[in-house]
C-alpha cells in the first residue's frame, strides 16, 4: 500500500518544498528497499527559470535533473530523477514520488503504479488536490487555511 503525504502550501512558499523533501529522504532512510524517488513537476520550467523549487534545489542539482541525470538522495542509498508530464508515463515509475505543484491530474497518473510505496503531494493550493484528498485521505503535514486565507 502506497503512503500517501499531503504538505499543505500556499503559492510560492520554500518551508513546504523543504520539508517535503525531507519527508522522502526519512523514508527512504527508514525503507531501504525504496531506491528510486522521482520529482515530479508539471514541467521543465520549474526547475529552468528562478523559481521557488529551483531555488530550494538550488543550481547543481536542477541542472542536473534537467541533464536527465540521477543523483543520489542525501543520507541513503537512494537516488532522485525529474519526472514531467511529459515523462511520467515513460519508463520505470520510481518507488516514491514527489510531486511540487501538484493537482489531481498529475497525482492520477502515478497512484495505479504497482512500485510505488510513498507519494508526496505539495500542491500550489489545497483546493487543486481535493479529488486526490477525498479519494486517498493522505496524512497531513502543515496547516490547512481556507479558500483565500
Amino acid at each position: 500500500m502506497t503512503k500517501k503525504i499531503l504538505v499543505h502550501a500556499y503559492g510560492a512558499e520554500t518551508e513546504p518544498i523543504k520539508q517535503a523533501i525531507r519527508l522522502v529522504v526519512d523514508f527512504a532512510q527508514k525503507h531501504p528497499e525504496c531506491l528510486d524517488v522521482a520529482l515530479y513537476v508539471y514541467s521543465l520550467d520549474k526547475l529552468r527559470h528562478p523559481t521557488t523549487i529551483a531555488s530550494v534545489l538550488g543550481p547543481a542539482l536542477c541542472k542536473a535533473l534537467l541533464e536527465r541525470r540521477s543523483v543520489p538522495l542525501s543520507g541513503t542509498a537512494a537516488r532522485i530523477r525529474l519526472v514531467t508530464e511529459r515523462t511520467v508515463s515513460k519508463g520505470v515509475m520510481p518507488q516514491a514520488v514527489l510531486a511540487i505543484y501538484a493537482n489531481d491530474a498529475m497525482l492520477s497518473r502515478v497512484e495505479d503504479r504497482g512500485s510505488l510505496l510513498l507519494a508526496v503531494a505539495v500542491p500550489w493550493n489545497v483546493a487543486s488536490l481535493s479529488g486526490w484528498i477525498a479519494k486517498w485521505k493522505p496524512s497531513e503535514v502543515g496547516t490547512a487555511r481556507a479558500a483565500g486565507g
